[in-house]
């Protein structure tokens, strides 16, 4: 019997025991522990936490305040079924990947407009800071149905604060290893209708290895007005600029290679609930993301790369309640305009790629009786740049017992082709280079979820999941004659495993987090039928330890062990497996005065995450915190 078969039993055995146990609990008064959050993403209209079908996982600003989290990459690492990586220190590209993904399938949104540019589709969750969040929600499994393109393994939804009902003024200042600083300022208050919050952030490091120092800067603006108790107007504003040394890999390092990235947004929304309990919204954007690269020292003469990604769009959505019904219908457009520059600098594309996007979706929310909940949905997208995709889903949440709840889901997800992927053209000479390929299709999924949560008079709330998915059409570059590259649709992967997930609190004061994920991520096309995914860990566990003093004195401790991985598809070469102690300790000196440290690798463990990129050593932060 394999590993998985036998984990698998394993899991089968826990949903017997929990369901021996529900009748027990039934009559135990529930805890709040987590289950009474409000989130949106699931479904894309407001539920507790403990309702929505589907796995969900909410980072609260209380939680990403405890972790000393400066980055969404940071606030993301200790969440079940989630694996962040990065190609070094602050500056260098840091994504996230749920359940063995590639970082270009989970889709990201901020306030519900999507943040994944339509050059490479990929986000760096290194350069959004936090300061301006109010919370964050994980979504897990294929989510086309709702969101459309890049939800093939979930989504990631940053919610940003509101203007808080009084006036206040926060000033937070810190500096540690490797010269690192950073100065934040947030300001926020309503007069009368009308709100407003502001958020700037400063940021710099000298770096760990040669070339790999940055500076950052960040400014966002929300405005808000109330029209009247049923409706209101929200207009979020940012700005954000770094620029950072790319020092590359040990084996072929660029010591003289910087990187500039800006990004420019506005979001106009409004909401109106009406008569019997419908609701309305809009929203519309416009984006500006331009990253340039440029290395005066590369091979063959200095080389400057630009792209830059315009989007552009408005999002319109009604919901109505309807006896045992509440069906929700969307219609979304959108413009994505790149124009990207080869790596001699010289423009071959001329005028910017446009891909127009049209989009309906239809959700119904079912409830049969009050011990289940279905969650049917459609989604039908027709762009401009590659053929019009149809993703399904059904999901579904069945109360065992008070404090038991079983979910289950299927989804079809896809990935479009990125316009990298569709137009990309690097010529050597010779026939020789890189070439997109305008007849690219979309990668696609399909995958299945079985969940169980039962919640312990402890209180003690456990989750486990059995999830699958299997994707086809996978892009990749192909070498289709000697030294010409294409990419092309020619791979298909299939990802299996367990998710499980434990919340204890011993005290009031003190709190126990552990979550673990086993996968067995595998390659299906013909070549390398059978071998693992590259940069796919077996599994990773995650421990989180938090306690509180009558003085003030918070602690917080996680820790992260990932197995070792395979880097390349013939499964020759592996990274090893590491285990990381971060910790954070804080105090308050009064009610509005605050200091605290943050360990980064305490352990100083040795250790890349891609081949080849050392991560940081050891790293120390102190800081204050102080309330005006």
């Amino acid at each position: 019997m394999s590993s998985f078969s036998r984990l698998l039993m394993v899991t089968l055995g826990l949903v017997l025991i929990f369901s021996g146990w529900t009748e027990a609990e039934e009559n135990k008064e529930e805890s709040i522990l987590e289950l009474e959050k409000i989130v949106i993403t699931a479904t894309r209209t407001p539920h507790l936490l403990k309702d929505v079908p589907v796995s969900t996982t909410v980072i609260t600003e209380k939680e990403i305040e405890q972790t000393g989290a400066s980055t969404v990459a940071q606030a993301l690492e200790n969440v079940a079924g989630m694996r962040v990586t990065a190609y070094g220190g602050p500056g260098s590209l840091t994504t996230a990947h749920i359940r063995g993904s590639a970082a270009d399938q989970v889709l990201v949104l901020m306030d519900g407009r999507e943040l994944n540019p339509a050059a490479s589709g990929t986000i760096d969750l290194g350069f959004l800071p936090v300061q301006n969040i109010e919370r964050i929600e994980v979504v897990r499994g294929p989510f086309s149905s709702l969101y459309g393109a890049n939800a093939l393994s979930g989504v990631i939804n940053i919610i940003t604060k509101p203007a808080p009902e009084k006036r206040q003024t926060e000033i937070r200042a810190s500096y540690g290893t490797y010269e690192t600083s950073g100065y934040t300022l947030t300001h926020g208050g309503k007069l009368d209708k009308t709100g407003y919050f502001l958020t700037a952030k400063l940021g710099d490091s000298a770096g760990d290895r040669e070339n790999s120092g940055c500076n950052e800067t960040h400014a966002t603006a929300k405005l808000t007005y109330e029209v009247n108790d049923s409706s209101g107007f929200s207009l979020l504003a940012g700005y954000s600029h770094r620029d950072s040394g790319v020092p590359g890999s040990t084996t072929y390092p660029t010591p003289g290679a910087r990187e500039e990235d800006k990004r420019n947004f506005l979001d106009l929304s409004y909401h109106k609930d009406l008569k019997g309990g419908a609701r309305l919204l809009t929203k519309t954007f416009i984006e500006q993301y331009e990253i340039c690269y440029q290395d005066p020292e590369a091979w063959g003469g200095p080389m400057k790369d630009t792209t830059e990604n315009l989007a552009s769009g408005v999002q319109m959505q009604y919901s109505l309640p309807w006896g045992r019904h509440f069906p929700t219908i969307g219609l979304e457009l959108r413009q994505d305009r790149v124009k990207v520059t080869t790596i001699d600098g010289a423009s071959r594309i001329g005028d910017p790629r446009k891909l127009d996007t049209i989009s309906l979706y239809l959700q119904d929310e079912i409830n049969p009786s009050s011990r289940l909940v279905l969650l049917p949905g459609l989604r039908y997208d027709n762009p401009s740049a590659y053929a019009s995709q149809c993703s399904p889903r059904v999901s579904l949440l069945y109360l065992l017992g008070h404090n038991t709840r079983l979910r289950a889901s299927y989804g079809q997800a896809f990935r479009p082709p990125t316009v990298n992927e569709l137009y990309w053209y690097e010529d050597w000479g010779w026939g020789m280079g890189l070439f997109g390929n305008e007849d690219l299709k979309p990668e696609k999924s399909r995958g299945y979820e079985l969940g169980l949560e039962h919640q312990f008079s402890l209180p003690l709330l456990a989750r486990i999941s059995w999830f699958d998915r299997k994707t086809e059409q996978l892009i990749s570059w192909v070498e289709i004659s000697p030294w010409h590259w294409q990419a092309t649709n020619v791979d298909k992967a299939h990802n299996q495993g367990i998710e499980s997930e434990l919340r204890l609190q011993l005290t009031s004061r003190l709190s126990l987090g552990l979550n673990y994920l086993y996968q067995q991520a595998k390659d299906e096309g013909e070549e390398y039928k059978g071998n693992y995914l590259a940069y796919t860990p077996e599994y990773k566990m995650g421990l989180s330890l938090e306690y509180e003093t009558d003085f003030g004195l918070g602690i917080r401790i996680e820790t992260e062990k990932v197995s070792e991985q395979y880097t390349n598809r013939e499964n020759t070469q592996k990274l090893k497996g590491y285990n990381l102690l971060n910790a954070r300790l804080s105090q308050r000196l009064t009610k509005k005065v605050e200091v605290f440290a943050t360990g980064e690798n305490l352990l100083d463990e040795s250790y890349q995450v891609f081949r080849d990129y050392p991560m940081p050593g050891r790293r120390i932060n102190l800081g204050m915190k102080i309330g005006l």
